[in-house]
């Protein structure tokens, strides 16, 4: 734990920050009945029947009884591209309503028309709507969320620390990208001078500390993103963002001791400070000193 000299001080014990559930949008069904679904899948789906140049629907929440079914209710005539392909029926549907099904990480078009026509002992014909770009390509294409005005992992009100980001990777669960880039910017930072040294928040019985080292050794961590379908991306890829973007990336760093629930300024240092008893100048070099000499290793 870095701590200043002859500093014995107890750190304060918080709540741990919990990350938070995603943003969910209340959408009424044809059935009147409400159901929870996240705007960011809403927003994927949209843009996949998009680029399928399925039109003429208003994509709809799924309802209790059929969780993994989006309704698309038929609101103007539109050309179906599953009917062409299957049928050759070119004409625009004018009142067919169609859905897509939800398969854990895919999604897929169907046609109540289509399903109607299908022969005997024959599934329902459908639509796979795919992602075209390679998910590296899309999240680079993708706006960068905005760095946080205060610095999460300098706070030492914030226990939520590396660990815990590496928990949201390893439980499988779908997260939006403003999610984990939040859980970045509060667990990593980096700092850039001739070379790289990272800086990662931990925790133990006596409380919040950093570990810092030359190296990023991790294990093929990979996150679920809702915005990609759900599928999975490299956790060392979106840090690597994250850098390249500024919103983990620091020049140096420094030990600026500040008053409880103030709110340090913004600098292009990293703050070390997590609420450890201030001690003066000549004291504390010493320990900048061994941090920046890249003694202190992961």
């Amino acid at each position: 734990m870095l701590r200043p000299p002859n500093d014995e001080a107890p750190v304060i014990d918080s709540p741990l920050l919990i990350v938070p559930e995603p943003a969910t949008s209340r959408i009424y069904n044809s059935h009147n009945k409400a159901t929870d679904t996240t705007d960011v899948e809403l927003e994927l789906l949209e843009s996949l029947l998009k680029d399928a140049n399925i039109e003429g629907y208003e994509l709809l929440s799924p309802t209790d009884k059929f969780p993994d079914t989006f309704p698309l209710k038929r609101i103007a005539p539109a050309y179906c591209p599953l009917c062409d392909r299957e049928y050759d029926y070119k004409e625009p549907h004018n009142s067919e309503n169609a859905y897509v099904s939800r398969n854990k990480k895919s999604y897929s078009f169907y046609c109540h028309r289509a399903n109607q026509n299908k022969g005997p002992g024959t599934r329902n014909p459908l639509l796979k709507l795919v992602i075209e770009e390679s998910i590296l390509d899309r999240e680079n294409n993708l706006p960068i969320p905005d760095k946080l005005e205060r610095t999460r992992i300098s706070d030492p009100d914030d226990h939520f620390v590396w660990g815990d980001l590496l928990r949201m990777c390893m439980s499988k669960k779908k997260f939006t990208r403003n999610e984990i880039y939040s859980a970045i910017q509060a667990t990593i930072a980096c700092v850039e001078k001739r070379k790289m040294t990272w800086i990662v928040k931990l925790k133990n019985p006596d409380g919040l500390y950093f570990d810092m080292g030359r190296e990023l050794e991790l294990a093929k961590h990979t996150v679920n993103i809702i915005e990609h379908g759900g599928e999975e991306v490299k956790l060392i890829f979106l840090i690597n963002r994250a850098v390249t973007e500024n919103l983990i990336h620091y020049d140096d760093i420094d030990f600026l001791p500040h008053p409880p629930n103030v709110i340090p300024p913004k600098t292009d240092f990293f703050n070390l400070f997590l609420g450890f008893l201030a001690k003066p100048a000549k004291e504390i070099n010493p320990v900048l000193w061994i941090l920046s000499s890249g003694i202190w290793k992961m």
